[in-house]
């Protein structure tokens, strides 16, 4: 069985619905390939009303819902077969998507914020968001094709060691704060 989740907040922004749609979407042969794993804390009673949405569309065997769990993150997306990061509009950064790269999980991402400056369809697969028939396509094409998934992880773990690590960020940063200063002088 493979696990696919989500790390993060339960929030509407987050997607976790789309998922849940997407999933109820696929053939009877798919569904038994995989379970959902969504860890988050809750927002806004976003748990009750995406476990209702689960339950209303037979899906309550297929999805495992966990509280915020104090564990270094990059531990939890690693026990994932695929890590999905499916903001409906904007992103920063992209932290979790880093991680992700960063301990050479799948990814399957939507393209919001920042996201497309360091991940792309070469290390993972970008989609646009809120297209729920999209999703559920790549979770069929991640199934089907597992390896070149994997391979494509490999090359967003090298991406990200290379020109994502902590220390050229932080130089980075350094530099950038540097640089605002001395403007305001």
């Amino acid at each position: 069985i493979l696990k696919i989740g989500m790390v993060s907040r339960l929030s509407p922004d987050k997607g976790h619905e789309n998922l849940i749609r997407a999933f109820s979407k696929l053939s009877f042969e798919y569904k038994k390939k995989m379970v959902m794993i969504i860890v988050g804390e809750d927002e806004r009673n976003q748990k009750r009303k995406l476990k209702n949405l689960a339950a209303n569309l037979n899906l309550e065997n297929k999805i495992e819902f966990l509280d915020y769990i104090d564990l270094d993150s990059k531990k939890i997306i690693l026990s994932l077969d695929l890590f999905l990061s499916l903001t409906k509009d904007y992103e920063g950064f992209g932290l979790s998507i880093a991680e992700a790269m960063s301990v050479g999980t799948p990814i399957l991402a939507t393209d919001v914020g920042a996201v497309k400056e360091f991940f792309d369809n070469e290390c993972g697969k970008l989609i646009k968001s809120n297209q729920i028939e999209n999703i559920k396509n790549s979770l069929i094409n991640f199934c089907d094709h597992k390896q070149e998934w994997e391979n494509r992880a490999k090359i967003a773990k090298d991406r990200i060691e290379k020109y994502f690590n902590s220390e050229i960020m932080g130089n980075n940063y350094m530099h950038h704060l540097s640089s605002k200063f001395a403007e305001t002088k």
